[in-house]
């Protein structure tokens, strides 16, 4: 979709916008898929916290209430006259009779203060969510550049249009996977086996980059060779990560999951932040100085699997709190 006054000139190359503004389609339609997934979670997506759902049909029953009232005694006042109302409004608990608070505390657990989640499986499952989440947005980094980059310093020369197909066919070969055959993965061999293949398959990942570039070079162009790493690189790498579950799992209780998965979250957020500069000037810096002949960036990130690989042995055999109590 990039450049569609160029790639369509019989058609969209009439309209002057997209000459104007060549990368505005692709924005446009990516942008439009995640407000359309808002859209379908904010109207579908059913709410599955207790004590929500608890005051939504607490609140349901009482408008029946009052509606069934309102039908009864059409003339009747909302207020009883005889009756001393010292507050009112929309407080839940002089509207319907309940409060959220009573709810939270009688009905459900409350949540526990956050340092009492930090536990030792927590921190640990945390360290390798963070380890994952930078190598796996520090390939996401990298495969662009280095498909776009010429052959010369280092890339393969792939125009916008073949990286655009390469990775199209990848994400939805890597959505399939995820959809068919990890869930059987993670029950046939457990989540710290597939965790750790996962890391494994980094290696094999970020170690293609330079033989790639070495083919490439050597024969001045991307022969078969080059095609089949590549294929092989970007197979390997549809292994997720499961330190989720070994996060979830470390929580004390139910009530604890939002907590637990929040802190999850901010791992992931703050890393995903990091991993796109040090990797993308690792690899410009490489290239520049010809650092280890311009493969300097791919034995660091190397290095980065092999800690997180060591990190891995300290995950727990199997699940065997939260996730396995339910």
């Amino acid at each position: 979709m990039a450049q569609p006054g160029v790639r369509w000139p019989d058609t969209l190359g009439h309209i002057q916008f997209f000459r104007d503004y060549p990368y505005f389609l692709p924005c446009v339609t990516a942008g439009g898929i995640a407000f359309i997934s808002f859209l379908y979670a904010y109207h579908f997506l059913d709410e599955s916290l207790p004590s929500a759902i608890q005051r939504r049909k607490e609140r349901a029953e009482a408008g029946k209430v009052q509606h069934r009232l309102a039908q009864n005694q059409p003339d009747a006042p909302l207020l009883d006259p005889q009756q001393s109302v010292t507050e009112y409004g929309t407080r839940p608990e002089v509207a319907t009779g309940y409060s959220d608070t009573t709810i939270s505390s009688q009905t459900f657990d409350a949540p526990p203060p956050l340092l009492s989640l930090l536990s030792r499986d927590l921190i640990i499952g945390l360290v390798n969510h963070g380890f994952y989440c930078f190598l796996d947005q520090s390939h996401t980094v990298l495969l662009p550049l280095m498909l776009s980059t010429s052959i010369q310093h280092g890339g393969l020369g792939f125009d916008s249009f073949t990286i655009g197909i390469i990775m199209g066919i990848w994400g939805i070969s890597n959505a399939i996977f995820q959809l068919v055959a990890f869930n059987r993965l993670i029950r046939w061999l457990g989540p710290r086996t597939v965790y750790r293949c996962s890391f494994m398959f980094f290696i094999t990942s970020f170690g293609a980059y330079p033989l790639m570039s070495v083919l490439a070079r050597s024969s001045g162009h991307v022969d078969v060779h080059v095609w089949f790493i590549l294929t092989t690189q970007l197979t390997l790498h549809c292994f997720a990560s499961c330190a989720q579950l070994f996060i979830l799992d470390a929580a004390p209780g139910n009530s604890a999951l939002g907590a637990v998965n929040g802190l999850s979250q901010m791992m992931s957020s703050v890393v995903r932040t990091l991993a796109p500069t040090i990797a993308s000037s690792l690899f410009s810096v490489s290239q520049e100085m010809q650092l280890l002949g311009g493969y300097l960036v791919y034995a660091v990130i190397i290095g980065i699997v092999l800690s997180g690989l060591l990190t891995s042995l300290l995950l727990p055999p199997a699940l065997q709190g939260q996730l396995k109590k339910n």
